[in-house]
Formats: structure tokens, sequence, C-alpha cells
């Protein structure tokens, strides 16, 4: 008796392969981020204690100053997801799809306004689907939309308060 393997159980298969897959990368991108945002906390915590040499400014000070602020570096040559998840990271809190369209427009002199609203609106409901980017929404205000940000910066559905933005600036619309 031979054992033979049909075209649809192979392709079963596979596709049972490529999701197990696909989960795995998933993971590992949560991983790699969760190492950056530390790698990036450790830079800055080195840097606040390499100039304290400076006795009138205290740590704390040092770690919110202009001097430890990082630049951002536009992933030009890369997708839509990863030209969005590098804004958030630059940010390091949840931004809504204006600010990230006013963050990338200067990158992208070949796109109105208009088209990267509509395009970046389109990249994050897609993302927000696929559970690569999470939902926020105050309840200390009344706002339209949302403000968006990586899932590991909720804990139980809530927001992390490190990456809460600054609600006492307008928010343009």
């Amino acid at each position: 008796m031979t054992n033979q393997i049909t075209d649809s159980q192979i392709l079963k298969e596979l596709k049972l392969r490529l999701s197990k897959l696909l989960e795995e990368e998933k993971t590992a991108l949560k991983e790699k981020e969760i190492r950056d945002v530390s790698i990036q906390r450790t830079k800055i915590g080195i840097e606040a204690f390499t100039e304290l040499d400076t006795p009138e400014l205290p740590i704390s000070e040092k770690l919110n100053s202009e001097e430890t602020h990082i630049e951002f570096h536009y992933p030009k040559d890369k997708t839509w997801q990863e030209k969005i998840k590098a804004f958030m990271k630059y940010k390091n809190k949840v931004v809504t799809i204006t600010q990230i369209v006013d963050g990338v427009k200067e990158y992208e002199p070949d796109y109105t306004t208009e088209k990267l609203q509509a395009a970046i609106s389109n990249i994050v409901s897609t993302m927000v689907k696929n559970t690569l980017v999470a939902t926020y929404k105050p309840k200390e205000i009344k706002m339209k939309g949302y403000f968006y940000g990586h899932p590991l910066w909720f804990e139980e559905g809530e927001l992390k308060s490190e990456y809460a933005p600054d609600l006492k600036k307008k928010l343009s619309w």
C-alpha cells in the first residue's frame, strides 16, 4: 500500500507552516522592539551618568533635556508599515494619524498631505487589524479618532503612563 499525499493536503500543511512562521516573526519583531527600547533607555542612562559632573542639572532633568533627544532616521526604502513603526518608536508615545502625517511628510515630497493622510490611515487600520498597533482613546478629553501605539505599550488593555500623550498640547485635526 503506497502512501499518497494529495495536493490539497500539501497545501493545507504549507498554509499551517506559513501561519506558524508568521506568528514566530510577529513574536520576534515584538522582542526586537523591546530590546531596541531597552538599548535606547540604557544609552540615555549612560549619558546621564556620564554628565554627572555638572551638578546644576538633576538626573531627571538630564533625561528629559534636548541633549538626550534622539534624531529621527526615516527608513525611506522600507514599507509603509516600517515607516509608521519607526515614527512611533522615535516618538516613544502614542500618536495620532495627523501626527504621523506631519512627521513623515517632509520625507515624502511626492505625496500631498491628503494622499499621505489617506495612505497612512489605511495602513494603520490594517496594522490595528493585524494587532501590530493598538488604539488608545483618552477618557479625559473628547476627541475624534484615536491615538496609536505599539501593543507592548499597553498592559491589560490600559496604556502604560510612560507612553501617554501630552494632552495639554492642542491636538490638530
